[in-house]
Parts: structure tokens; C-alpha cells; sequence
């Protein structure tokens, strides 16, 4: 396991909870949650590719560099709109 796969792991165990949608890809998508009981609370995003990647949750638009990794918590949400063209990959937590 390299240096970046190593960060990525302690990025994704950083904020604790029940992961409850993961993917990865290259393709512009939006996800949305079919259960309004348990909304998301945090996000991890890295961006596999080389140009940038933006996502955005709540109104609020998040831009990820190549070779970066974004963990955050967030006001829980239902929705993230994921732009991106390049290789990614996505967790969300409940």
C-alpha cells in the first residue's frame, strides 16, 4: 500500500460512523437519498484523476485538486451533485 492509499484510509476512518453509500467513477452524477430518516453527515472524496473535481452539498460547492483528498462533516443532507469527468472515489456516512 503506497503513501496516498495509506492518507486515504486514515481520511475515511477520521470522522466515525455508519458508511452508508460508497462508489467511484467518471461520470457527472447526482445522488440523492431515498430515506429522509437518516440524512448524511460526512463526505470523503478522492479525486482519482488529473484536473479538478467539484461536488456540492447544501448550496455550497467544494473544488478537489488531482491527487486530493476532502473529508469533511457537514449540516446533514440528502443530496450531493458530483461533477467530475475523472476517476473519483466517494463515501458517505450516516
Amino acid at each position: 500500500m503506497g503513501a496516498i492509499e495509506r492518507i486515504a484510509e486514515i481520511m475515511e476512518r477520521a470522522f466515525p460512523g455508519e458508511v452508508d453509500f460508497t462508489a467511484s467513477g467518471s461520470v457527472a452524477t447526482t445522488i440523492t437519498k431515498s430515506s429522509a430518516a437518516k440524512k448524511w453527515k460526512s463526505i470523503n472524496v478522492t479525486n482519482d484523476g488529473s484536473s479538478d473535481l467539484t461536488f456540492t452539498i447544501n448550496s455550497l460547492t467544494i473544488t478537489v485538486k488531482p491527487g486530493e483528498i476532502f473529508n469533511d462533516k457537514y449540516v446533514p443532507f440528502s443530496s450531493v451533485v458530483l461533477n467530475s469527468n475523472i476517476a473519483y472515489r466517494l463515501v458517505l456516512r450516516v
